[in-house]
């Protein structure tokens, strides 16, 4: 018997929305550069469409760019940036160094370009702390700088940057970088400013690192705790092992395709469960949540990540198997360490669970009260939900549960270990994947942190999860 769909209402999170883009603006000029939160964006020096330089009445004024007599370079494993080869996805650190007999401060910045210049040449993340990385737009492209989060005193420095190859060979890849050898006056005259830029070829044969599942316990569903190493169709699960990803990758916001779906692709990764590209909620180098698709199939199916996905330089990594059952319920927990489960109030609002798990905010439920409790892995709906498809609230939907409460005959629960009633189960409609039971807790239920189980055709949610029950 498929699970409803159910109503908006009963949880009161907004929609999957594609991650927005955020440009950071620093106020402090560049020429303050002894308290300089770093360059500006687009400073470097390099020669793309609408990039300045640091040597500029607006930012700094003195001789001619690299006539201060001092030294600037961009270093890859010790040798010059210029002579090293980029193999596709690879992450080495990019070294600027700065040498300027009369500095008394020292900063920088740098940018990875391609194409045309308003191309990003792969991907920057500070390698240190006293660098970050900002983006913006270059003719509708969003760019990357590196620059110091304060200057480093005296006349000799170096700041790390790492820097990930494109996921494929795109061809020649310009790092272009401005140095500022300053004087400390806390004024725009005087100081020395100097550019470079180094042109980085591909590797010939292209290549680059290939993902490797755990083997181990390397995909289980994502509620965690307890691991579950079986899932079900639509269900939300996880895969760890290495290589998903760049360095320093952490996307955490699903991005939607042009049917309002979970996309299959993201960061250039995908995951593929029987065949069948999986809709990804998040991707770091060492882990992918993601849903599996309803047409995997059942049974024992092939699970591997492909970086570069999409690309002409995909890697695969080798197929670890993960058994799809038509149910396999398990409960999201608020607290991994105490697992107590998920659940909202009847109030829709208020957050079930143990007084001091999240002091001012957690309480505990109520014995006769109806809960909304959140997982995954609960089977087909009525209406059928396809992978990555957002569930909606229908009319008829509402208008049935306004009606009556309906028991599902193939759901049953206990809490503590006494029966317990099902009003309903199925796709919540906010988010692919998730599933959500609403169930009375017993009139008899004693208190305290009582185990919560729901079978579901039979295949019953691993022990213990709890709710919290008062008096």
């Amino acid at each position: 018997m498929p699970h409803k769909t159910l109503p908006r209402k009963a949880l009161p999170h907004k929609r999957l929305a594609s991650a927005a883009l955020v440009t950071a603006f620093f106020a402090f000029p560049l020429y303050l550069l002894s308290r300089s939160a770093g360059a500006p964006n687009g400073n470097s020096g390099g020669d793309f469409p609408g990039e300045g330089s640091c040597a500029s009445s607006s930012c700094h004024v003195g001789g001619e760019v690299n006539a201060g007599g001092g030294r600037f370079s961009l270093l890859i494993n010790g040798a010059p940036a210029a002579e090293h080869r980029y193999t596709p996805g690879e992450t080495v650190t990019v070294r600027v160094s700065i040498f300027d007999p009369q500095a008394e401060r020292t900063g920088f910045q740098l940018t990875a370009r391609a194409g045309s210049g308003c191309a990003p040449g792969g991907m920057l993340m500070p390698g240190e702390t006293q660098v970050r990385v900002g983006s913006g737009d270059c003719n509708g492209e969003s760019v990357q700088w590196a620059t110091h989060t304060f200057a480093k005193a005296g006349n000799d420095a170096a700041f790390d940057v790492q820097w990930t190859a494109p996921m494929r060979d795109i061809g020649p890849v310009t790092l272009a970088a401005a140095g500022n050898g300053a004087n400390g006056d806390l004024g725009r005259q005087g100081d020395n400013i100097y550019e470079t830029q180094a042109v980085i070829q591909p590797v010939e044969g292209g290549g680059g690192p290939t993902p490797m599942i755990y083997k181990r316990g390397g995909v289980v569903l994502a509620t965690l705790a307890p691991a579950v190493n079986s899932g079900a169709p639509n269900a939300i699960a996880s895969v760890s092992g290495t290589e998903f990803a760049p360095a320093g990758t952490a996307v955490s916001n699903p991005q939607l395709d042009g049917n309002g779906r979970v996309a299959t692709t993201l960061a250039e990764t995908c995951v593929e469960v029987g065949g069948r590209r999986a809709p990804l909620f998040a991707v770091f180098p060492h882990q992918i949540n993601f849903q599996i698709p309803d047409q995997a199939g059942l049974g024992p199916q092939a699970v591997n990540v492909v970086r570069g996905c999409g690309t002409s330089n995909e890697r695969r990594s080798t197929d670890e198997s993960f058994t799809v059952n038509a149910a396999q319920p398990a409960f999201f927990l608020f607290n991994y360490t105490r697992q107590a489960v998920a659940a909202i109030h009847d109030d829709a609002v208020n957050i079930v669970g143990p007084a001091d798990l999240i002091p001012g905010v957690t309480t505990p439920a109520r014995p006769g009260e109806w809960l909304t409790v959140y997982g995954t892995g609960f089977g087909a709906t009525d209406p059928p939900t396809a992978a990555g498809e957002i569930p909606e609230a229908t009319e008829e939907a509402l208008r049935e549960l306004a009606a009556h409460k309906e028991n599902p005959g193939n759901v049953q629960a206990t809490i503590g270990g006494i029966a317990a009633n099902v009003y309903w189960v199925g796709g919540a409609p906010c988010c692919a994947g998730l599933n959500q039971l609403t169930v009375q807790v017993p009139e008899i239920a004693p208190a305290g942190e009582l185990p919560l189980v729901v079978t579901i055709d039979g295949v019953s949610s691993p022990e213990g999860p709890f709710l919290a029950v008062g008096p």
